[in-house]
C-alpha cells in the first residue's frame, strides 16, 4: 500500500483532482525488487500531468524451519542422579536469509545436566525479522545395573 499522490489544479477552483496510477494503491504486485509506479491526473480542461515513483516490492517473509535431532537415551552409572549431556545441535534453514543470520537456542542447552528420567528439549530457531519455528526431542537418562545373575 502506498498513499497516492495530490493533484489540485487551480483553474478547478482548487479541488483535488482523481489520480490513476498504473498500479494502485493496494493492488496485488507480481514479482520482487524495484517497481516503477506512474500517477496521472485529469483536469476538466483534459490537461493532464503526472510523476512516476519507485516501489522497493520485498519478498514475503517464510518462517525459518528448525529439525531436531532424534530422540537420545543415555546411560549413567549407579549411584549418580544425571549427567552432562550432549547433542547435536539442531538444523536450521531459511532460504528468505540465504541460512545466514539465524539464532538457533534450545533449553536445556547442550552439555547440560539432566536428570535420571525423561527429558524434553525444546529448540527454536529465529531469523532477523523475528519469525520463529520450534521443534523439540526426547532424552531419557537411565542408570545401567551393576548386578550380574548367573544362572545354574
Amino acid at each position: 500500500m502506498y498513499n497516492p499522490p495530490q493533484c489540485f489544479d487551480a483553474e478547478d477552483n482548487q479541488n483535488q483532482l482523481q489520480t490513476s496510477c498504473s498500479h494502485p494503491s493496494g493492488a496485488f504486485f507480481q514479482g520482487v525488487g524495484p517497481m516503477t509506479v506512474t500517477c496521472t491526473c485529469t483536469d476538466s480542461c483534459q490537461d493532464t500531468d503526472s510523476c512516476t515513483f519507485i516501489l522497493n516490492i520485498d519478498a514475503p517473509n517464510t518462517p525459518p524451519t528448525i529439525t531436531c535431532p532424534a530422540d537420545l537415551t543415555v546411560k549413567v552409572n549407579v549411584g549418580t542422579t544425571g549427567d552432562l549431556v550432549t547433542f547435536n545441535p539442531p538444523v536450521c534453514i531459511d532460504p528468505d536469509q540465504n541460512n545466514q543470520n539465524l539464532t538457533v537456542s534450545c533449553n536445556p542447552m547442550g552439555n547440560s545436566f539432566l536428570p535420571l528420567g525423561l527429558n524434553t528439549v525444546t529448540c527454536s530457531c529465529s531469523d532477523l525479522s523475528g519469525a520463529m519455528d520450534t521443534c523439540s526431542f526426547k532424552v531419557t537418562v537411565f542408570r545401567v545395573s551393576n548386578h550380574f545373575h548367573s544362572r545354574k
